[in-house]
């Protein structure tokens, strides 16, 4: 994987720099307040977008369950990865 990575480093730079920052700083700051991320439906549809969920396509059961576990984590402030790996 390093190998690869380094193969195409120039590729994965320019990616990376068309990201838009404000994106993302605007779901750190939507998971830091008092929104729910289970129930909220416009911070799902841009988790989903930023993170481009959607074109895996995994049905809405497995969005239901991850957004529920990030609820949990966003209110515990905690993540047990290795739990949420079992359960989705």
């Amino acid at each position: 994987m390093y190998r690869f990575i380094n193969e195409h480093c120039e590729l994965a730079i320019t990616k990376l720099s068309s990201i838009d920052p404000f994106d993302y700083l605007d779901l750190c700051k939507r998971m830091q307040s008092n929104a729910n991320a289970a129930s909220d439906m416009q911070f799902q549809r841009l988790y989903r977008n930023y993170w481009r969920m959607n074109v895996a396509r995994l049905g809405e059961g497995f969005y239901k369950k991850y957004f529920a576990l990030l609820a949990e984590c966003q209110q515990s402030r905690g993540i047990d990865i290795p739990r949420i790996a079992r359960e989705l």
